[in-house]
């Protein structure tokens, strides 16, 4: 499925006091918009009030409507955005991957290293987990042969741009000034 055209809408004050029946009349309906994909849960208008059967009924049948059912883990949880943060501040890597169907990965620069030690910088913001050492698979953006490693973490749920961690790996680390990618493991 490809996109012929995106629109990004800044959220603003104004924005988010449109009511739902403003919404689809000043935004969907002049956008001509044809096919809407929605959550279950999905809420739109000032406050939330709005739902995506409200969506359906100011649509007028100028759009189709689509609602996505949940999909739920083998303990009948949904799967949503705030379970998997939940999982990766807990440590939970196992539970993370089946939700991703990957490995969960940041990205991190090379400050420097000393033997097994490796000094490393986030550029980017991330969800990690809330404090501990976590066992990671370390590869250069070029997919190097990865090594294996222990990351410390100390009582932060989100690291900042710029916060710094270091990685015990197996062994010594060829890895200098490279951006390196970190996969969470399991065990």
């Amino acid at each position: 499925m490809g996109l012929d055209i995106l629109y990004i809408i800044s959220f603003t004050k104004q924005f988010a006091n449109l009511s739902p029946k403003k919404f689809v009349s000043h935004i969907l309906h002049t956008l001509n918009i044809r096919f809407i994909s929605v959550g279950f849960d999905f809420s739109f208008g000032k406050n939330g009030i709005g739902k995506a059967d409200t969506l359906k009924r100011l649509g007028n049948n100028q759009f189709d409507v689509s609602i996505i059912t949940p999909v739920k883990n083998s303990r009948g949880q949904k799967i949503t955005s705030t379970l998997i943060r939940k999982q990766i501040i807990n440590g939970n890597f196992m539970d993370v991957k089946k939700y991703l169907e990957r490995g969960y990965i940041i990205k991190a620069e090379v400050l420097f290293r000393e033997n097994y030690v490796i000094k490393c910088v986030c550029k980017n913001p991330y969800i990690i987990p809330s404090s501990g050492e976590f066992y990671v698979r370390i590869t250069t953006s070029n997919n190097s042969v990865p090594i294996y490693g222990i990351a410390s973490f100390n009582n932060k749920e989100i690291v900042d741009k710029n916060t710094c961690f270091e990685i015990m790996t197996e062994k010594q680390s060829l890895f200098t000034k490279d951006h390196l990618n970190i996969e969470f493991l399991d065990e």
